[in-house]
C-alpha cells in the first residue's frame, strides 16, 4: 500500500509539469519501471489511456513500443509502457516470472494509472506484443469491457499454451510428466511455475470473454508465432478487427508504418 501511494504521489507531482516521464509502479514482484506519456491537454479535459506491454524477454524501450506511445501521445491519447517483473529495469527474477504474474502486473498498473491527473479511467485500452499480447487478451477477458474499452494484440503468442501441453516452448523441449525446476529458453531460464501456468491456463477461452473492441495484427511470415494463433484470438472475439500483414515477421518490421497507422486509428476510434 505504501509503495502504491508513493507511486501515485510521484505521478501526481510530475504529470502537471511533464509530458513524458519515468516512474516506478507497484507490481506483483516489486517495483515496475515505466515511462508515462501524457498528451497536451486543455484545462479540465481527460485523455484516453493505453497500457503498452512487451513480450517474452522484451522490455519497455523497444523501438516499436516507443513509436506506439509517441504516436498515441501526438493524437491525444496517453499511455504507459513498462517492464514486466524480471524484465528490463523492473524488480524480480526472470525465472520467477509467469504469464499469471504478468497478468497481475498489468492489473496493478491499470489501477495505478487510473489515478493519474488528466487520465479518463473510463477509457482504458490495452496493447501487447507476443506474450504481452496474450496478457492483453486474458486481462481484457477477466476485467471485461466495462473496465477495458479497447485492446490491440500484436503477434499474440497463443502457441505458448498449445506447445507447453506437448512439452515444447519456443523451439525447446521439456518433459511434461517431470517438469524441471528451471528450463533454458532463448538464453534465459524459466521456472517450473511458468511451465505449469502455460500448460494449465486457458488463454483463448479467457480472452473470448471480452466483448469490447479488439484488433489483432499478425505477420504471415512470423516464424516465432505462426499467424494462425493470432487469427484464433480474433475469431474468438465478438467484436474484432483481424489484420494480416503479408510476408511480415514477428516484430512486424516490414509493414511498420501500416501497423502503426492501424493502431493509432483503432484507438482513436474506439477509446
Amino acid at each position: 500500500m505504501i509503495t502504491a501511494l508513493m507511486a501515485v504521489c510521484l505521478i501526481t507531482a510530475q504529470a502537471f509539469s511533464q509530458k513524458t516521464y519515468q516512474v516506478s509502479l507497484p507490481g506483483s514482484k516489486g517495483s515496475l519501471k515505466a515511462v508515462v506519456h501524457i498528451p497536451k491537454l486543455k484545462s479540465g479535459v481527460r485523455c484516453p489511456f493505453v497500457v503498452v506491454m512487451h513480450g517474452f524477454t522484451g522490455n519497455k524501450n523497444e523501438k516499436m513500443l516507443i513509436q506506439i506511445s509517441e504516436g498515441l501521445q501526438s493524437r491525444g491519447i496517453g499511455s504507459v509502457r513498462f517492464d514486466f517483473n524480471g524484465h528490463g529495469e523492473s524488480d524480480g527474477q526472470f525465472e520467477d516470472m509467469t504469464i499469471g504474474n504478468e497478468i497481475a502486473d498489468c492489473k496493478a498498473v491499470i489501477e495505478t494509472v487510473k489515478k493519474i491527473p488528466g487520465v479518463d479511467p473510463r477509457r482504458i485500452g490495452l496493447l501487447g506484443h507476443s506474450q504481452g499480447g496474450v496478457v492483453t487478451g486474458m486481462v481484457a477477458g477477466e476485467l471485461g469491457d466495462k473496465q477495458i474499452k479497447a485492446i490491440v494484440q500484436l503477434s499474440p503468442a497463443g502457441n505458448i499454451g498449445d506447445d507447453a501441453r506437448k512439452g515444447k516452448l519456443l523451439g525447446t523441449r521439456f518433459d511434461v510428466a517431470n517438469l524441471p525446476a528451471t528450463h533454458d529458453v532463448w538464453n534465459h531460464k524459466v521456472g517450473r511455475d511458468y511451465l505449469k501456468y502455460a500448460i494449465n491456463c486457458d488463454m483463448y477461452g479467457t480472452a473470448a470473454k471480452y466483448k469490447g473492441a479488439a484488433c489483432v495484427i499478425h505477420g504471415s511470415a512470423d516464424k516465432a508465432v505462426p499467424c494462425e494463433y493470432g487469427k484464433r484470438f480474433a475469431d474468438g472475439y465478438a467484436n474484432a478487427k483481424w489484420v494480416l500483414q503479408p510476408g511480415d515477421d514477428h516484430g512486424l518490421s516490414k509493414h511498420r508504418p501500416q501497423t502503426l497507422h492501424t493502431i493509432y486509428s483503432f484507438f482513436s476510434k474506439n477509446l
